[in-house]
C-alpha cells in the first residue's frame, strides 16, 4: 500500500504519502474540533497513519518523518482540545442543573 502512496518530491528520495495524509488530517482535525466531533475520527486516523508511516519510512528509507510526527502531534492535540472542551461544558451544565434544582426547591417551599 505504501508503495502506491509514495510521492516523488524535488529530491531523489520519495516522500511517504501516508505521512502527508497524517499531517493534512491532523491540521483539519485541529481546525474542525471546534465545530464537529467528527474531528475525533480525523485525529484518530491522523495518529494511526502517522504511526504506520513512521514504520514504513524506517523500513523503506522514505522521507516524511517530520510530517508523520507533526500529524501524530496534531491528532493528539485535537483529542486533548476536545476533552478540555467537554470538561468545561460538563461543568457548566452541572452548575446550571444545580442552580435549576435549587430554584425549583425554593419555588416548592413558597407553594407550601
Amino acid at each position: 500500500m505504501e508503495g502506491k502512496l509514495a510521492i516523488k518530491m524535488a529530491g531523489s528520495q520519495k516522500t511517504s504519502g501516508l505521512a502527508l495524509w497524517s499531517l493534512i488530517l491532523g491540521i483539519i482535525s485541529v481546525i474542525v474540533i471546534f465545530i464537529s466531533p467528527l474531528a475525533l475520527i480525523l485525529s484518530t486516523v491522523a495518529i494511526i497513519l502517522g504511526i504506520i508511516s513512521l514504520v514504513s519510512i524506517k523500513k523503506r528509507g522514505l522521507k516524511g518523518k517530520g510530517m508523520a510526527i507533526a500529524g501524530i502531534i496534531l491528532g493528539v492535540v485535537s483529542i486533548l482540545i476536545f476533552a478540555v472542551i467537554n470538561l468545561f461544558l460538563s461543568a457548566a451544565v452541572g452548575n446550571q442543573l444545580a442552580e435549576s434544582e435549587g430554584a425549583l426547591d425554593r419555588a416548592a417551599q413558597k407553594l407550601e
